[in-house]
């Protein structure tokens, strides 16, 4: 549940919490304001010193349940959904709603690239407490006045379709889900291909109605986002024998790589089309795809390799 602090002065002016984010924030325009909370080293220093950190990773704690008379017991598996402490808090001044808060807050996570929330349990199984740890860039010459500048611009774009907030948010999501260490290969491609699939969809309805366009069929839609958005098409994104056929086999039938879901890590087929490090083109592509949707013009970064494990620098503005 959204932690929400009314501003009495004014019915169109209201704040929310979120976190966790270990960076110090102070920024004041007529807009917005971020301000951090009072206790924020301690809370920081807390997390840090949690007992369910590794490698900068915090996973869910054990589960635990209560009998009638009060006894807790830990279960032998952890609780999946849990909280962290929030260390911000967001104020929007005008016309904005719940969404458009949440909106925001999906892209500070994605930009930061770490998962940032306003709700009370907002993480899934695990999550990072270490900004750019999601995404193969940092930003150069912005910060995060800049990102929620550009979030604020993207919810008042003319004809903005009634879906591609929910869908950015969700295609943000999917990406972070897809990167937790645990996952196996069949479990991180799903996430991925929501994304892309994702991806596909905000930019399809922002096509121009009067060009008349036929709609690209599965195999051929990473290819036409990338002409879209002037970048390289990847290799395993060209011809019909390319990364949906995998797609097909997994969401339909239930296999991945020619075995039930779990029996077979990502390989090369026969034909030597796909090979190791696909997982981490996608990501990289994805991340791409996003800045371009959410209206970021830097092709040095758009059209940067995907091959590499290399951070760029991105320019907001």
């Amino acid at each position: 549940m959204m932690s929400e602090q009314v501003n009495t002065a004014s019915v169109l002016s209201y704040a929310t919490d979120f976190g966790f984010y270990p960076v110090y924030l102070q920024i004041r325009t007529e807009t917005f304001t971020v301000e951090t909370i009072p206790d924020f080293k301690s809370v920081i220093k807390s997390v840090k010193d949690n007992p369910y950190v590794d490698k900068s990773w915090i996973y869910a704690p054990p589960q635990e349940s209560y009998d009638l008379r009060g006894i807790v017991a830990t279960k032998p598996y952890s609780g999946r959904v849990f909280s962290l402490p929030k260390t911000h808090t967001l104020k929007l001044s005008g016309a904005f709603n719940r969404d458009d808060h949440n909106f925001v807050i999906w892209c500070l996570s994605f930009f930061s690239g770490m998962r940032l929330t306003t709700t009370q349990a907002g993480f899934l199984d695990a999550t990072p407490i270490k900004p750019r740890t999601l995404v193969d860039f940092c930003l150069s010459g912005s910060d995060e006045l800049n990102v929620i500048q550009l979030a604020l611009n993207y919810i008042g774009k003319k004809d903005l379709h009634p879906l591609a907030c929910m869908r950015i948010a969700a295609v943000i999501h999917a990406l972070f889900l897809a990167q937790r260490p645990q996952n196996l290969a069949y479990e991180k491609f799903q996430y991925l291909y929501m994304a892309l699939d994702g991806c596909f969809s905000i930019k399809w309805d922002e096509r121009d109605l009067n060009q008349k366009l036929k709609k690209p069929k599965h195999f051929e839609r990473v290819l036409w986002m990338c002409n879209e958005f002037k970048m390289p098409v990847p290799f395993w994104a060209e011809g019909e024998a390319n990364i949906a056929s995998i797609r097909n086999d997994n969401f339909h039938e239930g296999i991945f790589f020619g075995q039930p879901l779990g029996f077979s890590a990502y390989k090369g087929d026969h034909s030597g089309t796909l090979r190791t490090g696909i997982l981490v083109q996608i990501e990289a592509l994805i991340c791409r795809l996003l800045v371009g949707l959410l209206g970021v013009r830097d092709l040095n970064y758009i059209s940067s390799a995907l091959n590499t494990r290399e951070y760029y620098p991105l320019k907001l503005i």
